[in-house]
């Protein structure tokens, strides 16, 4: 990543480190990643001022100097836990590339691939976990609804709500039951978040109803928005004439 290299180069010619400074760039240098920096604009009038240009230096991570398992797992927890999220994913994979089977690096991988929208691959390592966690089974659902495989999305949120109940699993299998047009299985996940949260149980059977092709009169509307106070909701539902 040439932002590692434009840091400890910058960093480096700030602190009158030129030489340093120098190696870090000359990578930068052959890869023409600095023409249009105004920031690296003095290192890089200094760098080509030079009659011999230095060996580019290149960046050696930890996670690359060494090959022992639990020296790796150290690391990744390290890097996850600073949000260097590329550094823990190298990582991660250099670990499962030792140990194809760790659940741990699995569950990093799925977290951090998560974060950044790849889902198709986190739904690849929860599967390598023997007994995921409600973490995982959330993850886990999280990603086949955001794929539109809303049946199966549905079973993970359901054994992740048996280990870890919260209202925001009910509201994520209605959702699914909804988009699957399933009223029989939306109306039961509404029943349980009723309890649990009656002022979103109540918007989403709104939606429900109104999919349905239910007509609702003024005053029900009104009701509507006087019961949970969200008209913009209900206005991007259609119901502006309330």
């Amino acid at each position: 990543d040439v932002r590692y290299y434009r840091l400890l180069a910058m960093s480096h010619f700030a602190k009158g480190e030129r030489e340093t400074a120098f190696g870090y760039f000359g990578v930068l240098a052959q890869r023409g990643d600095y023409r249009d920096d105004d920031w690296l604009a003095p290192l890089a009038a200094a760098y080509d001022a030079l009659e011999t240009k230095p060996e580019p230096t290149p960046i050696v991570f930890a996670y690359e100097k060494t090959g022992d398992r639990e020296a790796l797992l150290a690391l990744m927890v390290k890097y996850e836990g600073e949000g260097a999220d590329i550094k823990a994913l190298h990582t991660a994979r250099k670990v499962l590339a030792l140990d194809p089977g760790k659940e741990a690096a699995h569950a990093a991988a799925a977290r951090l691939l998560f974060a950044h929208g790849a889902l198709e691959q986190v739904y690849a390592h929860t599967l390598q976990i023997a007994k995921p966690d409600a973490e995982m089974l959330q993850m886990q659902g999280a990603s086949l609804q955001r794929l539109q495989r809303y049946a199966e999305a549905i079973q993970s949120y359901e054994r992740a709500y048996s280990e870890a109940p919260k209202t925001e699993l009910l509201r994520a299998m209605a959702v699914c039951a909804f988009a699957l047009n399933d009223t029989a299985a939306a109306e039961e996940y509404l029943g349980w978040l009723g309890d649990a949260d009656p002022r979103l149980a109540h918007r989403l059977r709104y939606a429900v109803e109104t999919k349905n092709g239910a007509e609702h009169s003024v005053w029900e509307k009104l009701r509507y928005l006087a019961l949970d106070e969200l008209y913009r909701f209900y206005c991007l539902k259609g119901c502006g004439d309330a």
